[in-house]
């Protein structure tokens, strides 16, 4: 929710910044109910959050298949909470530099294996993914941005062309994290590439 709102700060495109919403909701039979939600999301005041934690309910369904749970309504201090996280989103992308994409895909880059899955922003050079968690970068999420970096250099689209870093943002931490992909070690990547992704 952080990051979707983030994004729609960023870009003034509700629509676009809750896609994944908005298709889930959709695929629940619910999408009227998640566009009148959607409709009461414009920054990151109190009402926004309320309706921004409502609407991202919807983001699993597509995933596992399974409704929604019963809606979240923040109280008070998560609200300030989340306000805050906002808001150091937005000074990140004051610090690094213009947006190229966000909520990008990775067409011409899917395969069998991996088929779906879209990232969070991309700057000049650097692939982005927002983490809000308590703990530092975990492994999983290192691959995923690897596999990230992997498919969409598959991809072929221009907005590939210079990306060399991967990196996570965490906000709740307030903290950094990047990684020159050019430095990685090669079998490894090409391991990822076979039998994580499934490329030949």
């Amino acid at each position: 929710m952080v990051d979707n709102l983030t994004r729609m700060i960023m870009n003034q495109d509700a629509e676009k910044a809750f896609a994944i919403s908005l298709i889930d909701a959709e695929l629940f039979g619910d999408l009227q109910h998640a566009k009148s939600l959607l409709a009461d999301i414009k920054r990151n005041d109190d009402i926004s959050i309320i309706k921004a934690c409502q609407l991202v309910n919807y983001d699993m369904v597509y995933r596992t298949g399974f409704p929604p749970k019963p809606p979240i309504i923040p109280d008070k201090e998560t609200i300030k909470h989340i306000q805050l996280l906002v808001d150091r989103g937005l000074a990140f992308f004051d610090d690094v530099g213009e947006v190229k994409a966000d909520g990008f895909t990775f067409e011409g880059g899917y395969t069998n294996t991996i088929h779906a899955g879209n990232g969070d922003f991309l700057t000049e050079d650097t692939l982005w993914d927002f983490k809000v968690s308590k703990q530092l970068p975990q492994k999983n999420q290192i691959l995923q941005l690897t596999i990230y970096y992997l498919m969409g250099k598959a991809s072929q689209q221009p907005i590939f062309k210079n990306i060399r870093y991967i990196g996570i943002f965490n906000p709740r931490l307030n903290r950094i994290y990047t990684y020159d992909m050019t430095q990685a070690d090669t079998d490894m990547l090409e391991i990822i590439r076979k039998e994580v992704i499934g490329y030949d």
